[in-house]
């Protein structure tokens, strides 16, 4: 049986390959895939760079396989399986392919999660991605009345900001240069937003905070100068974490709006989130996904809107070259393998 899947054969070359797609045996778990979602910060960011340029996210060399929030259906499992069976509705780190090959065997199995009846299987994508916005929301301690702003109103800003007012945070202010996707992140329910081709960001939240700034500042663009507004919108001994895939440098005021606010900068990058948890941080990379998961499908998380574009696999070279023009015509792409 053949497949196909997207590669990327070099910098901002995307073509789509065949291979042969084997049954499984032993502890293997083939699924057919519906829907997978793109990570626009990782996926462009290997696309739009030379693999073995300093700032790459890998040293994998060309041709790369993009692709980690995959959603599909169990088609056939080895005879070592317990615990899955044909039919099964399922959410993986596949890439984007027709076909996902996972091993459940050995001590690192492959990571696959029962996706939840009331949640569709574009919106159960969104379980990965959400998983890296969460593990940016654990790694700061925060109280409930805590502010917040969220620069980059994307697809990761949204639900960073979205988890920001679950866990108690008030108010939350989305910001970002696009005005339209300053309307869905009223939908999310942010309670205010900056538009920030058309006002001073830092003007706009002391004026929201009453002169205070935000005790949470997140990062969730690809512009490293945001770093520098965030500084100047954090509160006394506020925190700021980065949250997306920032490449490049930035320079700050190490005095004026560093140490003498007495800020603490996070950077956060998902994978440090334990395989294995403990009484002392429990919170494992699955333990994250299935909240988000739970939280969809019990509506505090609301995705469905954030999804803009479902390409079929034959227009992946166009839907990439869109991403990486920027712009206001897309947000949350997801390839419909149906």
């Amino acid at each position: 049986m053949k497949g196909q899947r997207i590669v990327f054969v070099d910098e901002r070359v995307v073509e789509i390959e065949d291979y042969e797609v084997e049954a499984p045996s032993g502890h293997q778990v083939l699924v057919k895939t519906t829907a997978s979602l793109i990570s626009a910060g990782t996926e462009t960011t290997m696309l739009a760079l030379p693999l073995d340029s300093p700032r790459a996210l890998t040293e994998v060399p060309w041709p790369a396989y993009p692709g980690y929030s995959n959603v599909g259906e169990v088609v056939e499992v080895g005879r070592n399986v317990d615990g899955f069976a044909p039919g099964d509705r399922v959410l993986t780190m596949g890439i984007h392919s027709t076909y996902t090959m996972l091993d459940l065997g050995g001590d690192r199995p492959d990571y696959i999660e029962k996706v939840p009846e009331s949640i569709s299987d574009v919106s159960a994508t969104f379980g990965i991605l959400g998983s890296v916005a969460i593990h940016g929301f654990r790694n700061i301690s925060t109280q409930i009345g805590d502010s917040c702003a969220v620069i980059g109103q994307g697809v990761v800003g949204q639900l960073v900001g979205q988890l920001a007012r679950i866990g108690g945070c008030c108010p939350v202010i989305g910001v970002d240069l696009f005005s339209e996707r300053l309307e869905s992140s009223r939908e999310s329910g942010f309670d205010h937003v900056v538009d920030a081709s058309s006002r001073d960001t830092e003007e706009a939240v002391m004026e929201i905070t009453e002169g205070r700034g935000v005790d949470l500042g997140l990062e969730a663009t690809r512009n490293p100068a945001t770093l520098k507004t965030l500084l100047k919108i954090g509160a006394l001994g506020g925190n700021i974490v980065i949250v997306g895939s920032l490449p490049g440098t930035v320079d700050i005021s190490l005095w004026t709006e560093l140490q003498h606010k007495e800020l603490s900068i996070h950077g956060i990058w998902q994978p440090r989130a334990p395989i294995d948890g403990n009484h002392y941080y429990p919170w494992t990379q699955r333990r994250n996904r299935r909240v988000i998961l739970d939280l969809i499908a019990d509506g505090r998380l609301k995705v469905d809107h954030l999804v803009s574009h479902r390409p079929r696999i034959e227009e992946a070279a166009a839907t990439y070259e869109m991403i990486l023009r920027g712009g206001t015509d897309w947000m949350g792409i997801a390839f419909d393998w149906t």
